[in-house]
C-alpha cells in the first residue's frame, strides 16, 4: 500500500469513527458528557469518578474488543467495526485525560493569590476570597 493509498484509508477510516459513534452514541453517554456511561460504571465498580477510575473502565470496554480481535484475528466477522470501536475507545482516553488536564489547570488558577498595590501590597486567593496585606512593594505580581 502507498502513502497515498493509507491517507486515503485513514480519511475513510476516520469517517467510519464519526458514523459509528454517532449510531452508537447512546451507549457511549449523552449529548451533553459522551463518558457519563464510563463515568457511571466507574462510580458503580471503584466508587469515585476519578480520571484514573474512568481510564481503567475505558481500557476494560477497549480490552473486550482488543480480545475478540486477538482470538479471531483477521477471520472475525466484524473486524473492522471492532477496530473501530477500539479506536473510539481510545478516544475516550484522550477527553479523560483532556478533562484531567483542564480541572487540573481550573485548580490551579483558583489556587492562585492576585496582588494588588494600593500604598501597600493586598492579595486575594479568588477561590478562598481571603486578602491579606503586606509591607510596601513597588509594582503588583501574581503568586501562585
Amino acid at each position: 500500500m502507498t502513502r497515498q493509498e493509507f491517507k486515503k484509508l485513514m480519511s475513510e477510516t476516520l469517517n467510519d469513527i464519526i458514523d459509528l459513534f454517532d449510531k452508537k452514541q447512546k451507549s457511549y453517554g449523552e449529548d451533553d458528557d459522551v463518558l457519563k456511561t464510563i463515568k457511571n460504571v466507574a462510580r458503580r465498580v471503584f466508587g469515585d469518578e476519578t480520571p484514573e477510575s474512568q481510564f481503567f473502565v475505558a481500557m476494560i470496554l477497549l480490552d473486550k474488543h482488543l480480545a475478540s480481535i486477538a482470538e479471531k484475528g483477521l477471520q472475525l466477522e466484524d473486524l473492522r467495526e471492532r477496530l473501530t470501536d477500539a479506536i473510539i475507545y481510545l478516544l475516550f482516553v484522550l477527553a479523560i485525560d483532556k478533562e484531567r488536564e483542564e480541572k487540573k489547570e481550573k485548580r490551579k488558577e483558583e489556587e492562585k493569590w492576585y496582588c494588588y498595590k494600593i500604598g501597600r501590597m493586598f492579595c486575594q486567593n479568588k477561590k478562598k476570597d481571603e486578602w491579606v496585606s503586606g509591607g510596601q512593594y513597588t509594582e503588583s505580581t501574581e503568586w501562585s
